[in-house]
């Protein structure tokens, strides 16, 4: 028997007894006596054991003969001189020739053993090599899809190198319906996948649950080329015993509003009262006659419900017959009886007057006459839903084959009566253009001054903002007739909604706890900035009107300060606890610090304590993913520490290694890695043989020195520097605040599906349907040029937001767009989000609200007034 692990030539004194407990793993020889009285005679260090007294004694007690057979194999005659020796001698020299050959043999099978270990160490470090190669390989093969600039959607390699785009021009929402509620990300990629759409063209967004559970509703972002293609082939196919459905949305961004819910838009709705006779009824006393008018109103008497109301004076000769305490009923139907509406209102005295009595079916002739009469009118179908119901109402509908063909037949109606005797008409035309956005009461008090300076419906044109608002929710509304503006107001109130997303500096997990959730609740309490916790992208937004929001950062980051300073502990597993004596302790109090750090080996389980914010919980999470990977241990552990590092030059510290084999300093890796948000060249790449290596830093490695939001931002940032110098592939949409961006090709007209601006993807100008670039420039250029001249000549001036004409006759320098609303400076046409700070800017920067001898006016105004009030 022997074992493989032998570090030395000596024998296993254990073993020889038969008591070893470390069988092949012993490090010393397990061997086979080939002659046991020599081993009785010989200790594990090849020495001789002296004989034993009684079995000497013995031995001389017996005859000669049996003393020569009893020792057999150890009595041995020398022939050299032919004289037999004595038995001493013959013993001595056949002990020795014994443990010569003993001791050959175990140098031979030490020898072997030595050469099979090295054998087996060697197939290990070749096995280990050829680990860490394919480790390397998939590192650096991982990418990453990200969603940006609203719904452009990117994949990044190894590096944080951009390698593909979809942009939000070329991107939708696809929403699939009806999924069972075990369905897995799997299963959902694969309805993608097996119509051969590679997986770097579509991004599952978000799973929810609906219909109280029984459901899974998914939004996948997608190129809007496939999204139609899929949702026609894949509507209505069975999944798992359940029918899928699927619909397209145009604008992909994760934080634009609804779609308009708005049923058939190019429906006109036409209501007008039915005929009807009004009778006044009167009563002996003044009470008597309210009494009955509020017992009365709004009953249903024979099948219409009749409105009573005090009978008002009328005007002129008519006013001597009033009597105060008469009481008008209106709404009856036509053709009752004085009587029977004395027995119903309790009194005798009842008259009949002017009534709305007309022929409803002339009327309705009429009116689909009209509708017909009109040039290019567009009518479908008619559809009457009411007629003489109990409301006294009669409603048709009217389905037109366009919005506009809609439109102008109710501008043909409105405030015209066909004939005299027709009641007027009241018309409802849904808007074409509707969007919608529910949101906390909190988030719009907080904002409630931004949201009054959106224009309205009196104040729009061709676009406004309804608000709808309770004590929980708010419902806010934009809607127009004019795409391209209604696009515009779309995107301001977007970026309203979004709020300010605070970067990973004013992140902490304690904020989605009972008291971090306290702790914003008192800064809304006191300051009326509403904080909200985006617990999907881990982060903080804030919701303010401009003023208190510098105090309500430096609160937030106390607060993250406070809570990073609180001791939390994480138990270790077994396997982990050797990694973190060896070199992870080490790591962690490089990075946070010699007192955030402490090990407790003597607890069991072992625990380690750390304090600091997200990013110590990060770093401590992947190095214990790191412990229990026996492969990245071992990589850690025998890192050759005499390599010079790539970037400080000095003996490498606490090693971390690359797929390129190149060895950091870990301090150094991360401070590389974590600033690289400041760079302008991606990918990040290795620094290694005086910076010629140039293999861009696998993703898993960038992840395990950066928090989800800081890699985040690293995506963000490399992306902008991607678009900034391919500036001519890549442009941004002309609209102010919209943050899409489009590809740039020949000739080719673009519609954003965020603001509904049209681009021409050649000039990038406004789209210009029938014209070639170069006379569209020329055209732009003559008209811009006159339009200069006389807006110069009459003081007119571009708005700084919108580009739109502003004329400014009189008043202060504080100017309101009328069509984006916007704020801004006349003098220097800076805008702000507020008229205070506009007017706070006139103060500081140009002197008062007004020009010259005005404002010199206006203090003077100012200070009698103060002599005023102090009088």
């Amino acid at each position: 028997m022997n074992n493989s692990g032998t570090s030395t030539n000596r024998l296993c004194s254990f073993f020889l007894q038969g008591k070893c407990r470390f069988d092949q793993n012993c490090k010393f020889a397990h061997l086979d006596p080939p002659s046991r009285d020599i081993f009785q005679r010989i200790d594990a260090h090849g020495a001789r054991v002296p004989d034993d007294p009684q079995t000497t004694a013995n031995i001389d007690t017996m005859p000669a003969e049996r003393q020569v057979r009893g020792r057999g194999r150890k009595d041995y005659v020398s022939e050299a001189n032919g004289v037999r020796q004595s038995p001493e001698t013959a013993w001595t020299q056949a002990e020795r020739s014994e443990l010569q050959r003993v001791q050959a043999q175990l140098a031979e099978e030490i020898t072997r053993q030595h050469g099979l270990q090295a054998r087996r160490e060697a197939e290990r470090k070749a096995r280990q090599a050829e680990q860490e190669a394919l480790k390397a390989k998939n590192d650096a093969a991982v990418v990453t899809q990200h969603v940006v600039f609203g719904s452009t959607l990117i994949s990044c390699g190894a590096g944080i190198e951009i390698r593909s785009i979809i942009s939000g021009f070329e991107s939708c929402r696809l929403t699939i319906k009806n999924l069972p509620p075990d369905a897995k990300r799997e299963e959902i990629s694969a309805l993608f996948t097996q119509q051969g759409i590679p997986l770097q063209d579509f991004l599952v967004l978000q799973i929810k649950p609906v219909d109280e559970g029984r459901h899974l509703e998914v939004n996948v972002l997608t190129r809007a080329s496939l999204a139609d293609l899929i949702s026609v082939g894949l509507d209505g196919i069975d999944f798992r015993n359940e029918r899928l459905a699927f619909k397209v949305s145009s604008d992909a961004s994760p934080d634009a509003m609804g779609e308009s819910s708005a049923r058939d838009p190019h429906v006109l709705t036409i209501s007008w009262r039915a005929p009807s006779t009004a009778m006044i009824v009167t009563y002996a006393s003044m009470d008597e006659a309210r009494a009955r008018a509020l017992s009365l109103d709004k009953n249903v008497w024979c099948g219409r419900k009749i409105h009573v109301e005090m009978n008002k004076p009328p005007v002129g000769p008519a006013l001597r017959y009033y009597n105060p305490c008469s009481v008008k009923i209106t709404g009856l139907p036509v053709g009752i009886s004085p009587a029977l509406v004395a027995v119903y209102s309790g009194t005798s005295i009842v008259k009949e007057i002017k009534s709305n009595i007309y022929n409803l079916d002339d009327s309705m002739v009429m009116l689909k006459e009209h509708l017909r009469s009109l040039p290019y009118n567009g009518v479908r179908s008619y559809e009457l839903v009411s007629e003489n119901e109990s409301d006294g109402l009669v409603t048709m509908r009217v389905h037109f084959e366009s919005w506009t063909h809609a439109r102008r037949a109710l501008d043909s109606l409105e405030g015209k009566r066909l004939r005299p005797e027709f009641p007027p008409y009241r018309l409802f035309l849904p808007h074409p253009i509707h969007f919608s956005r529910s949101i906390s009461a909190q988030q719009f008090l907080s904002q409630q001054r931004l949201w009054d300076s959106l224009p309205g419906p009196t104040t729009g044109k061709g676009a406004h903002v309804r608000i709808y608002s309770n004590t929980e929710k708010t419902l806010i509304r934009v809607m127009g007739d004019d795409e391209k503006a209604v696009g515009a107001l779309k995107v301001r109130v977007e970026t309203l909604l979004s709020g300010e997303k605070l970067d990973a500096s004013f992140w902490h997990r304690s904020f989605m706890s009972p008291t971090g959730r306290e702790v914003l609740e008192r800064i809304y309490s006191q300051f009326r900035v509403y904080v909200r916790v985006d617990s999907k992208e881990l982060a903080l937004r804030i919701y303010g009107d401009g003023t208190n929001m510098d105090v309500v950062r430096r609160i937030i980051l106390a607060g993250v300060n406070q809570f990073s300073g609180q001791e939390w502990k994480v138990f270790l597993k077994r396997q982990s606890v050797s990694f973190f004596v060896r070199t992870g302790l080490a790591m962690l109090k490089e990075t946070l610090g010699e007192d955030s750090v402490t090990l407790d080996v003597i607890s069991r389980p072992c625990a380690i304590s750390v304090r600091g914010g997200e990013d110590a919980r990060h770093q401590l999470s992947k190095l214990i993913d790191l412990s229990l990977d026996e492969l990245a241990v071992d990589q850690h552990i025998k890192a050759d520490t005499s390599n010079t590092c790539p970037i400080c030059y000095d003996q490498v510290s606490i090693p971390i290694k690359l797929g390129c084999k190149h060895t950091y300093c870990s301090a150094c890796i991360r401070h590389y890695v974590t600033s690289a948000d400041d760079s302008t060249s991606f990918p990040l790449v290795c620094l290694g043989d005086e910076a010629k290596c140039r293999t861009p830093i696998s993703i898993p490695t960038i992840q395990h020195f950066l928090t989800r939001q800081q890699y985040d931002r690293l995506v963000q940032v490399a992306f902008s520097v991607y678009v900034d110098h391919h500036s001519q592939d890549l442009k941004y949409c002309t609209t102010p605040d919209c943050n899409q961006i489009y590809r740039s090709n020949s000739g080719t007209t673009l519609k954003c599906p965020s603001c509904f601006a049209e681009v021409c993807s050649s000039c990038h100008d406004d789209a210009h349907e029938g014209m070639l670039c170069q006379e569209q420039k020329l055209r732009k250029a003559f008209t811009e040029q006159l339009d200069e001249a006389w807006a110069t000549k009459n003081g007119i001036k571009r708005c700084p937001a919108c580009q739109v004409w502003i004329e400014k006759k009189d008043g202060c320098n504080h100017i309101t767009c009328a069509k984006c609303n916007a704020h801004s400076c006349w003098i220097c046409m800076k805008t702000f989000d507020t008229g205070e700070l506009t007017y706070n800017h006139l103060t500081t920067e140009h002197g008062g609200f007004w020009d010259g001898e005005q404002n010199r006016d206006y203090e003077r105004a100012l200070a009698l007034q103060r002599e005023l009030d102090a009088l």
